[in-house]
C-alpha cells in the first residue's frame, strides 16, 4: 500500500496555477497497472483527490490478499483529503465518478449525461435582471444557479437542474441544508471549476457529494483556456461557458456585469465592494463575446447586457486565440495568486462533524 501526501508532481502544478491533462492523476495508474499487469498483478483499490493526495493497495491476482484498512498513517485521515474531487479504481477498472449521474468515469460525460434530458438551458446570475419581466417571459425549465442563489433562493425559488459553487463560497452549510433535505430525485447536480489556485473547499465536512468538475469539459470544448495567476471568468459566467460547450440553446439573464441601472448589483441589497483580484470586468467581458459569438443565435441574452456589450459584439471581436479557443482581452494578470486559505481563514460557517463514511 502507498499513502501520498504531498504529490511532487501535481504539487508543482499547483504550487504555479497550472492547469494541465483533464485527469493527470489518470497518468500514474496508465503506467502502475501496465506494470503490474505483465507480472501479474494489479491495483486493488485506489483514490486520488486532484489535490495532490492518493492512495492505492496493490495485490497478486493469484494469491490471496485482503483490504488494509483502519490504518494510522492512512493519507484519507488528512483533513486535506476532505477537499478536491474523488476518483476511484478497483482491481484495475476506473469505477463511474458520480453514480447518482450514470455510469460515466469520465467528467465531461458525466455532465453530457446530466444535462442531455435538457432541449435548452436558462442561466441565471445574480444580478437585478434575474427576476424582470424579459427573464420571466424567456426563462426555461432547465436551469442553472450559483451557490448564493440555491442557498437563499432569491433569484429563483423552484428546484434547479444544477448548481454551480463559486471558488471560495462561504455558502456550503446552507447548500447542504438545502440539498440533503431535498429528495434525491430533485436533486441538482452540483458542479464546481476546482481551479488550481482557488481555495480547497470542504465539501465533504457538510455531508455533500464532491461537485463533479467543469474544467475538463471547457478546456476540451474550447471555450476556456487557464492561464496561470491571470483574471479567470465568475461564477454566473463560467456558467454561460458550460452551456456553450454542451452546445446548448440558453438564455442569459443576471448577469449584469454590476452595472445594472438600478444601482443594485445585486437583486438584494448586498452592497458591491468590487471584484477581487482573480476576477475582472475585462475578463467576464471577454468570454462572454467569445461564447455569444460561438452560439450566435441559440443564445437569448437579455437586452440589458446586450447594450452592455454593444458594438463589442461584433464578430470580428468575438475572436479565439490560435485557435484554441481562449478569448482575448481578458485584462492584466492578477496583482498575485489567490492564497490556498485554510478553512479556519474563510468566513463559512462551522461545519457539523465529519461524517464517516463520506
Amino acid at each position: 500500500r502507498w499513502d501520498m501526501r504531498h504529490c511532487p508532481s501535481k504539487g508543482y502544478l499547483l504550487e504555479h496555477d497550472l492547469y494541465a491533462d483533464e485527469d493527470y492523476c489518470d497518468h500514474c495508474m496508465g503506467w502502475i497497472n501496465t506494470v503490474l499487469e505483465a507480472v501479474g498483478g494489479q491495483v486493488a483499490a485506489h483514490e486520488h483527490n486532484h489535490c495532490g493526495q492518493c492512495w492505492g493497495e496493490l495485490r497478486m491476482k493469484d494469491r490471496p490478499s485482503g483490504k488494509m484498512e483502519n490504518l494510522a498513517c492512512a493519507v484519507t485521515r488528512d483533513p486535506n483529503w476532505q477537499h478536491g474531487f474523488i476518483e476511484r479504481w478497483e482491481n484495475g477498472v476506473k469505477l463511474p465518478l458520480l453514480r447518482e449521474a450514470g455510469d460515466a468515469q469520465d467528467p465531461v460525460a458525466v455532465l453530457r449525461q446530466w444535462f442531455a434530458r435538457a432541449r435548452g438551458l436558462t442561466v441565471l446570475g445574480r444580478g437585478p435582471s434575474a427576476k424582470d419581466a424579459w427573464t420571466a417571459q424567456h426563462r426555461g425549465p432547465a436551469v442553472i444557479v450559483v451557490d448564493p442563489t440555491y442557498a437563499t433562493r432569491d433569484v429563483y425559488e423552484d428546484d434547479p437542474l444544477a448548481v454551480l459553487i463559486g471558488d471560495d463560497s462561504p455558502n456550503l452549510a446552507e447548500v447542504a441544508a438545502r440539498f440533503l433535505a431535498t429528495t434525491k430525485e430533485r436533486r441538482p447536480l452540483l458542479m464546481h471549476a476546482y481551479l488550481p489556485r482557488a481555495p480547497r473547499l470542504p465539501f465533504a465536512d457538510y455531508g455533500l457529494p464532491r461537485p463533479v468538475p467543469i474544467l475538463p469539459l471547457l478546456v476540451r470544448a474550447g471555450v476556456y483556456e487557464h492561464e496561470p495567476f491571470a483574471p479567470y471568468p465568475t461564477s454566473g459566467v463560467f456558467a454561460v461557458l458550460l452551456a456553450a460547450a454542451l452546445s446548448k440553446p440558453v438564455v442569459v439573464a443576471g448577469i449584469d456585469l454590476y452595472q445594472h441601472p438600478s444601482g443594485k448589483a445585486y437583486t438584494n441589497d448586498q452592497p458591491f465592494l468590487g471584484l477581487p483580484a482573480q476576477h475582472s470586468q475585462a475578463c467576464d467581458r471577454a468570454h462572454l463575446l467569445s461564447v455569444l459569438h460561438r452560439l450566435g443565435d441559440q443564445a437569448a441574452v437579455h437586452p440589458f447586457l446586450r447594450e452592455l456589450l454593444g458594438g463589442d459584439a461584433d464578430p470580428a471581436v468575438c475572436r479565439f486565440q490560435s485557435g484554441r479557443g481562449s478569448p482575448v482581452n481578458c485584462g492584466p494578470p492578477a496583482a498575485a495568486a489567490a492564497p490556498i486559505r485554510p478553512q479556519s481563514e474563510r468566513a463559512q460557517s462551522t461545519p457539523p462533524s465529519r461524517r464517516p463514511g463520506i
